[in-house]
């Protein structure tokens, strides 16, 4: 049978396929032209918002905040915005007006306080509105009003408003004549509401509820002028005039608060915190919002995390998602982040390179806020010498494997092991850069401290045994897929494991630098990275069988100086010509931030040596390199290029690779030392006596003898005020100032304990020897032994005695160099004074400002630091009577120790085992 054949199919005509062609054509044309319609459409929206928006008169806003009137306690004259952060509120209302993306670099010495911008730009708004007649009352037209958003934000960014008074004497009449505009009612019920509260402020007389005056509730602080809070929630929101409102009854006046309504308000500040969902809190914000303030500073990376810059970028397209275009401000006070921001994360992009966004830079010589004087611009001395050392190695390539490897972690998503293994080369960074074994920093540390959970709190940041355990035992997706890779980095950081414990690469280079220069005529500074690190150098390099007696005989004579990097600040505040004495610091072990703020200094010597591991010194070079390419910071430029091209010589001798300054890699985790979150004490306690030890809800330890006196908060009085408690009786729930490091990194720059010993220390000098030649005997040896007699101690000889009355070389000593002989403990103190005919007022004077102060170190001498802060606290209003001419930074001390204040979330008592 025949198959059929199929029907015949008509072939398409070239006149067909002509028409198909251009039909699909005009389809393809058409569709263009609605994408090019669009982009239009979307460029004229744009545009239009932009046109809608306010545009703020940058000169009169200036004008504005330049009038108003700050205070703080204890500051009888009045204060102004700072220079820098007039610089920093131009940029900002300039890019607002323009709806720009923006990055400012905040450099050298800025803490950049975003919440603080946010409420000067309040008070800049509402002073610059024009004048009107209202009913023949003077009033003001309304003013624009400011709805802001920090992120990454936390409650610590209002820390430094809080001590800041805006004088109620302008704000109170300025804010008047806004609500009387409201007799018309033009203005909706937010904005009135926001006036009328405010006009109260002039109603304030300092009277509490108690019926006591405090100076702290004379005028309102700068966090209370401006409401704040989450974008989504009810808590932890900050109303207008929250803290003068608690504490006085300016709040039982009537008012409708719909001023601190976030869906009403026209004034308002929000925070969005790095673990929150930004798509979901943003959906969920109410109302819109004006600028967006991003805190892209080193604390606020942190908050971020590694991949902030990623980060960073999907905020901004959730910020675009929710709002469209806004005015975003950046600020940032490093120099790789400042480029990245505004080349990668804000930049446009063109197909041969990256456009950058809006930037500046603003000198921040210093982070005051508000100032009584602006300072003038600073004076950078010359570094005519450079010495730049550096080390390598099998660490170094050990370095470069484990960042291979996290890498690849992150690139399948293996957080865990990413994560282990950059906690494993910061260890291993650390451990290398100390100044001597691992073995001999646990037996240092641990004789210091005198305390097992103390020591072993610090060694466990340095052993590497438990994260190469939790890698070798792991079956995360890294571990199956490239087990060889990992075991060979387990391998050879279990072998720079054993090498540390005998010696570092550090303790080598530091020796032989030290060496070099201990016969030299002139004095020498070394600046170890923190107090810990510095006293363990002093231990390493007075226990060296060849230098140690020459290095501590150069110590004792003040013309070699081991300090952390507050000791420059110290130089600071001698004279001149004592100053420059010193003609060399040596800097070892340096962070890569901490290099830049020691670079960044008014004043340095006429040599530096920097010793540090290759990864320092090779992201210091570029950024110093980025730095000297910025017009703005002036003399400085050719001291960042000579430190840059020194180290990066250096860089290439040692790796023999050249250092590229134009490199976009990211600089690795700097390198840091644990300084140990307890704060102990007890170092005195002998074995088997009990002892206290409290922990915190902020993750703080602290160890004390149960008699041990502690400073807590009372916050029953109207004012909460500081009271001391022995340690046994402190409880569950109690809110207690922990006088620790970071209370001490705060307190110095306020009230400089030591530098204050030092001057302190010379008065009591000169009494003692004016009451020791008074004693009636004949001779200095008679003397003695009625002395001796007087106080009538079994532990005071005439030989101990004769030590606290030598004291003809200190009187004209240098200030660095005085050092206190005295008895080292209050009881014999107290009657050492006594036998002098000295009352027991003056003696604790003596004892809180001069002898418990002044400590080579910190770490070493934690109880009597703490015994002197904690006096001053408790006792404030004698400690000022004592001392007026510490008055106004007693008051500041006393104001910012209530940001230290940690609730105890658990207690226990246990006995003290010796190592």
């Amino acid at each position: 049978m025949s198959k059929r054949k199929p029907p015949s199919v008509r072939s398409v005509s070239a006149q067909d396929r002509r028409e198909q062609a251009e039909a699909a054509r005009a389809k393809q044309l058409a569709k263009f032209r609605r994408v090019i319609d669009t982009r239009k459409e979307r460029a004229a929206q744009i545009e239009r918002d932009k046109l809608a928006r306010p545009k703020r008169d940058i000169g009169r806003y200036i004008k504005a905040v330049e009038e108003v009137p700050f205070r703080q306690v204890g500051v009888p004259s009045r204060l102004h915005l700072s220079f820098p952060y007039k610089a920093t509120l131009k940029h900002v209302i300039s890019s607002m007006n323009e709806c720009e993306k923006s990055v400012l670099l905040c450099w050298p010495q800025c803490d950049p306080s975003l919440a603080a911008i946010a409420s000067m730009l309040m008070l800049a708004d509402c002073g610059s509105c024009d004048s009107k007649k209202v009913q023949d009352h003077d009033a003001l037209v309304a003013p624009y009003g400011f709805r802001a958003l920090i992120y990454p934000y936390a409650r610590t960014a209002h820390r430094a408003l809080r001590h800041i008074y805006v004088d109620k004497d302008y704000l109170g009449p300025i804010q008047l004549k806004h609500h009387i505009r409201n007799f018309d009612r033009c203005d909706d019920q937010a904005l009135a509401d926001f006036h009328k509260t405010l006009s109260r402020t002039k109603r304030l007389t300092g009277v509490a509820r108690d019926g006591k005056t405090y100076e702290e509730l004379l005028h309102p602080c700068l966090d209370e002028v401006l409401p704040s809070g989450p974008c989504v929630g009810s808590n932890n929101r900050s109303n207008l005039l929250w803290r003068v409102g608690k504490h006085t009854d300016i709040r039982e006046l009537g008012r409708s608060g719909d001023a601190d309504d976030p869906a009403q308000a026209h004034f308002y500040l929000f925070g969005l915190r790095a673990n929150e969902n930004a798509e979901q809190a943003l959906s969920d914000l109410p109302g819109t919002i004006d600028v967006v303030l991003l805190d892209l500073d080193y604390t606020g990376r942190h908050r971020l995390g590694e991949h902030w810059v990623r980060k960073t970028k999907e905020f901004l397209a959730t910020v675009k998602d929710r709002f469209g275009e806004l005015p975003i401000i950046a600020l940032t006070d490093d120099p790789w982040a400042y480029d990245t921001l505004r080349f990668d994360a804000f930049g446009a992009k063109s197909r041969k390179r990256n456009i950058p966004c809006a930037s500046a830079v603003i000198n921040f010589p210093r982070s005051d806020i508000v100032v009584g004087s602006d300072h003038a611009p600073p004076e950078y001395s010359e570094v005519s010498n450079w010495e730049v050392y550096g080390f390598s190695g099998a660490v170094e390539m050990l370095l470069i494997a484990i960042r291979s490897a996290m890498k690849k972690a992150y690139r399948i998503k293996d957080r865990n092991t990413a994560e282990a293994l950059r906690d494993l080369s910061g260890r291993i960074r650390r451990s290398v850069s100390l100044p001597g074994s691992l073995s001999q920093l646990s037996e240092f540390y641990a004789k210091e401290q005198n305390s097992d959970l103390a020591a072993a709190d610090l060694i466990s940041e340095y052993r590497l045994e438990p994260i190469l355990r939790e890698l070798r035992d792991s079956t995360a997706p890294f571990a199956q897929l490239h087990r060889a890779e990992l075991m060979e980095i387990c391998s050879e950081a279990e072998q720079i494991s054993s090498n540390v414990m005998e010696i570092t690469s550090m303790r080598l280079l530091l020796r032989d630098v030290v060496a070099q220069h201990l016969r030299k005529s002139s004095r020498t500074l070394i600046i170890a990275p923190d107090d810990i690190v510095a006293d363990f150098a002093v231990h390493v390099l007075e226990s060296d069988t060849e230098i140690g007696d020459l290095f501590s005989g150069r110590r004792q004579k003040g013309m070699l100086i081991v300090a952390d990097q507050s000791g420059l600040s110290d130089l600071d505040t001698l004279p001149i010509a004592q100053r420059n004495e010193y003609k060399r610091t040596i800097v070892f072990a340096p962070s890569r931030r901490g290099l830049l703020s020691i670079l960044s200094r008014e004043w340095l010597p006429e040599t530096m040596i920097i010793l540090g591991d290759c990864d320092t010194l090779k992201s210091a070079a570029r950024d110093t390199e980025r730095l000297a390419e910025i017009a703005e910071l002036g003399d400085l430029k050719s001291r960042m290029r000579g430190f840059s091209e020194n180290a990066a010589r250096k860089v290439e001798e040692i790796t023999r690779t050249s250092v590229t300054f134009d490199s976009t890699e990211a600089p690795g985790d700097d390198l840091s030392f644990p300084r140990g979150g307890t704060v102990n004490l007890a170092a005195n306690a002998r074995a088997g006596q009990s002892v206290v030890h409290l922990e915190f809800e902020d993750g703080q330890n602290l160890i004390a003898r149960p008699k041990t006196k502690l400073v807590i908060q009372n916050r029953t009085r109207a004012i909460p005020s500081f009271t001391e408690v022995d340690a046994k009786d402190v409880g569950v729930g109690d809110y207690v100032c922990v006088i620790g490091d970071a209370f001490l990194d705060m307190a110095r720059p306020i009230l400089n304990i030591s530098v204050r010993a030092a001057e302190e220390i010379r008065i009591y000098h000169s009494l003692v020897l004016d009451k020791f030649s008074e004693l009636e005997a004949d001779g200095e040896n008679a003397r003695l032994a009625l002395l001796v007699k007087k106080m009538d101690l079994p532990d005071v000889s005439i030989q101990r005695a004769k030590y606290w009355i030598e004291l003809e070389g200190q009187i004209d000593a240098p200030l660095p160099d005085v050092v206190p002989h005295a008895p080292r403990d209050w009881p014999t103190f107290k009657v050492f004074m006594a036998a002098l005919g000295v009352g027991e007022r003056t003696a604790i004077r003596y004892w809180t400002w001069a002898v418990i102060a002044q400590r080579a170190s910190r770490h070493r001498a934690a109880l009597s630091f703490h015994e002197a802060y904690r006096g001053i606290l408790v006792e404030g209003y004698s400690a000022q009577s004592d001392n007026p001419q510490h008055t106004e930074e007693i008051r500041k001390l006393r104001a910012a120790a209530e940001n230290f204040v940690s609730v105890v979330s658990k207690k226990s008592e246990e006995k003290v085992q010796l190592c």
